[in-house]
């Protein structure tokens, strides 16, 4: 126990910094709800037994429980903490993580109610997180234990469903959970390098012409700050060119051609297709070539689809929905979709990156299994708004949390998992 301590630095000094932090900076003045079920006083009460006995916190396992709720929600606070740049809260939080790690796992052996706590803790701290630690997979990446169950229920409800005469369909978004458009980012990022050779000084220009697709998660600007240290001062210039060739790049038809698939998505797919699925991809593409906005990308998306192994939209056995317009918010759309979805069969299950995608489809379809793919998303918001229409900061409890009945898989692979028609 005291090795793993010593390794993220877990020393008695440290832990206290924590305790001053905790106390100090966010629970008695930027967010006083410190979630977790846990009360502002019973947090209080933590920060004080934690500091008074930093020294055996890797030896006790309430003590550790305890002290990964407090980590867990220094961890959380930090991320949030618009006044630290990106790149250095970058650092922060995976120190801050790192940490927590450990005392999460020292905290599972206890076995009284922090003990108990130490699983919604995780849950949450990854929940707020995670977009500080996204990247996209690859089929060498190790499977969660967890993943491949998941993917067999949904096989199954598929196959279950279609047994009693009803069409199963199973919803799927595109970005970012068949497919991961960081390829495209890539494309636009060195395309626009190659024309920036006087913005950036040689070891910035290396670094952006030798990005891997796994490095680039989802907002590039946010991913160029806070991973490779592009200061937006000292880079504005370069970084405002970047931001004006993007859009008409990375929604186009073309450039989507780049997104390679999520690992195991195309056979996964294609399975639930055989069992009688009715495949729907859902996504917030725009689809049509409306006056006033972008090429659709409706060529280049099917383009993908047929050359990634993915079943063919024919409007019978696979359904592609895109909006019709750039400018709708891809929430909203969808939204107004449902009823359409509904009108074509019985959703058995859904898949979206997006928590707030994952959400509705939980309040829509109670009786599906709804799926959380990657850990891919949306930053978490800045700003929020008071009723007087005031801005402040986001805190903690602004944050919308996931329904429990939610899942999550980090792709599609089944790691040896036969499905019945193999």
């Amino acid at each position: 126990m005291a090795d793993a301590c010593k390794e993220v630095g877990l020393t008695p000094a440290v832990v206290r910094r924590y305790t001053e932090v905790a106390s100090k900076n966010y629970l008695s003045a930027q967010d006083p709800e410190p979630g977790f079920g846990i009360t502002t006083q019973e947090m209080g009460a933590v920060i004080e037994e934690v500091s008074n006995k930093a020294d055996q916190l890797c030896s006790v396992p309430e003590l550790a429980a305890k002290g990964a709720a407090l980590f867990g929600y220094v961890t959380e606070a930090a991320s949030l903490d618009a006044y630290v740049p990106l790149s250095a809260r970058q650092d922060q939080v995976e120190a801050n993580y790192r940490r927590f790690l450990v005392l999460a796992d020292l905290g599972k052996a206890d076995k009284g109610r922090w003990g108990r706590l130490v699983p919604t803790v995780m849950r949450d701290v990854d929940f707020v997180t995670d977009q500080w630690f996204a990247w996209h997979t690859s089929a060498s990446t190790t499977v969660p234990p967890e993943q491949p169950p998941v993917l067999k229920q949904v096989y199954e409800e598929v196959l279950e469903t279609t047994e009693k005469d009803q069409k199963p369909l199973v919803v799927f978004d595109l970005d970012d959970t068949l497919f991961s458009p960081a390829g495209r980012n890539v494309r636009i990022l060195q395309e626009t390098t190659e024309k920036s050779l006087d913005l950036l000084p040689p070891d910035k220009l290396a670094s952006m012409m030798s990005v891997r697709d796994n490095e680039l998660v989802y907002d590039l600007q946010t991913d160029l700050q806070a991973r490779f240290n592009i200061d937006p001062v000292i880079y504005h210039d370069f970084l405002d060119r970047l931001k004006g060739e993007w859009p008409g790049k990375f929604f186009s038809s073309e450039y989507s051609k780049e997104d390679p698939p999520y690992a195991g998505a195309p056979e996964y797919v294609a399975h639930l297709a055989a069992a009688g699925g009715v495949i729907v991809y859902f996504t917030g593409r725009q689809g049509n070539d409306a006056p006033g906005t972008q090429p659709g990308m409706r060529p280049g998306t099917l383009e993908a689809l047929q050359q990634r192994g993915f079943p063919i939209p024919d409007g019978k056995r696979a359904l592609l929905f895109m909006k019709p317009d750039i400018n709708m918010v891809d929430l909203e759309y969808k939204q107004a979709t449902l009823d359409t979805i509904d009108a074509l069969g019985t959703v058995v299950a859904a898949f979206d990156n997006e928590p707030s995608g994952d959400a509705m489809y939980a309040k829509r379809w109670p009786q599906a299994t709804v799926v959380r793919v990657g850990r891919c998303r949306a930053p978490n918001p800045k700003v929020t708004r008071e009723p007087d229409q005031k801005e402040r900061p986001v805190r903690l409890q602004d944050l919308k949390r996931l329904p429990d009945s939610v899942q999550w898989v980090q792709d599609f692979q089944l790691n040896g998992t036969k499905l019945a028609h193999q």
